[in-house]
């Protein structure tokens, strides 16, 4: 107010400039003179102070803080029993549904053909050196191709049944020469197994400088022929 009291007494100030500073002053004055009588009359009618008031409204946010924070537990704990008789009802009705039926593998894979779960059996059957089996199982394929045929042909050789693998190797020959190499080599070893040297010698003889295992064929050869 006092600063407008200082512009009020400016003397370049225009009318309406003068006017509207008056019309300040006069009602902060009302204002204050307003405040003054209300504060008087609730302390002189009602015995209400500014700290009484204070305390009271203190007091008052207290409560209700407290009152809240009630209301929140308790609609928490009834959510909680709630989740969890629903929760105890669901679980019931999923148990009945796995019991109410028998769950078994198929045996095979979803999407996956007979021929191929053949085929992977009998390469684990090999590799766990479990020959028979594995010869069993190739057995079961229907097209099995030149890979089959030639460990088809080897787990006949190392269960001992080595007329089937000589004709499971010849088979093989005829699908090509992928494994041309390594079936001379082990039918010239079955041809031994069987006693027939002549048939060794003739298998050996057909192993060539290149060929996998051409210096043990060419030892073995020496040896047979200085019996």
């Amino acid at each position: 107010m006092n600063d407008k009291i200082h512009q009020l007494l400016g003397p370049n100030l225009s009318k309406d400039e003068e006017d509207k500073i008056l019309g300040q002053i006069l009602k902060e004055k009302h204002d204050a003179d307003l405040k003054v009588k209300w504060k008087t009359k609730l302390e002189n009618e009602y015995g209400i102070t500014r700290n009484k008031h204070i305390s009271k409204n203190k007091n008052r946010n207290t409560f209700i803080k407290i009152l809240l924070a009630t209301a929140a537990c308790i609609a928490v704990v009834v959510t909680i029993q709630l989740a969890g008789s629903s929760a105890v009802d669901v679980s019931l009705i999923a148990q009945n549904y796995l019991d109410e039926q028998e769950i078994l593998h198929p045996g095979t894979s979803k999407g996956v053909s007979k021929e191929e779960v053949f085929r992977t059996l009998a390469i684990q059957s090999f590799n766990q050196k479990e020959y028979k089996q594995s010869s069993g199982y190739y057995q079961s394929l229907t097209n099995p191709d030149q890979e089959d045929l030639y460990y088809h042909g080897l787990a006949l050789l190392l269960s001992k049944d080595y007329e089937n693998a000589l004709q499971k190797f010849e088979e093989n020959k005829q699908t090509g020469d992928k494994y041309a190499q390594e079936i001379n080599w082990y039918q010239s070893l079955t041809f031994l197994l069987l006693k027939q040297i002549d048939a060794a010698e003739d298998q050996l003889e057909q192993i060539n400088p290149d060929d996998w295992n051409y210096e043990k064929a060419q030892k073995l050869l020496e040896q047979l022929k200085n019996q």
